[in-house]
């Protein structure tokens, strides 16, 4: 295992992550929600938030609240190696990721590290996917197609969805 071997699965692991944000995102702007560009974690709590109405059931809405729970702890675990330095050390023969979040400390003297291997990376890739696919399942309603705008001589936009794979 070499230390690219580690880049390689932390940016497989925010790949996974970045699926999840894709679907949270996908379902407030199918509900007509705001789409809060600080991140996942304020969108996130939109959502969980939100009140039933024609696009948004009390069943997605309790659906949503289920995989938020879940999702909770993959944020915090993301945010670490997000914000952290990813540093390899050895633990009896093992080479583990070792990360230091400089916003996860309590004071200027402590630091709060995660260690991961890089078949806990898998694992955490996994479970993110897992809640993607949980999330574009929700069966939410589309929301009607636009009409082109009618205008003669100017180029027609029309906006396309382009799905994540």
């Amino acid at each position: 295992m070499t230390e690219d071997d580690f880049h390689v699965s932390r940016s497989r692991y925010l790949n996974s992550i970045s699926k999840v944000e894709q679907q949270i995102v996908r379902i407030m702007r199918l509900a007509d929600l705001k789409v809060e560009k600080l991140g996942i974690g304020l969108n996130l709590r939109s959502l969980k938030n939100a009140k039933p109405s024609c696009r948004l059931s009390k069943e997605h809405i309790a659906k949503l609240g289920a995989i938020a729970e879940e999702l909770a702890s993959i944020l915090e675990e993301r945010a670490d190696i997000v914000h952290g330095q990813l540093r390899i050390v050895k633990i009896d023969g093992e080479a583990m990721a070792l990360f230091s979040n400089p916003q996860s400390a309590k004071t200027d003297q402590s630091q709060l590290v995660r260690m991961i291997s890089l078949d806990g990376f898998s694992q955490a890739a996994a479970r993110a996917n897992k809640l993607a696919d949980q999330l574009k399942k929700l069966g939410l309603p589309t929301k009607p197609k636009a009409k082109a705008p009618q205008q003669s001589g100017a180029p027609t936009v029309i906006p396309i969805r382009v799905e994540a794979q």
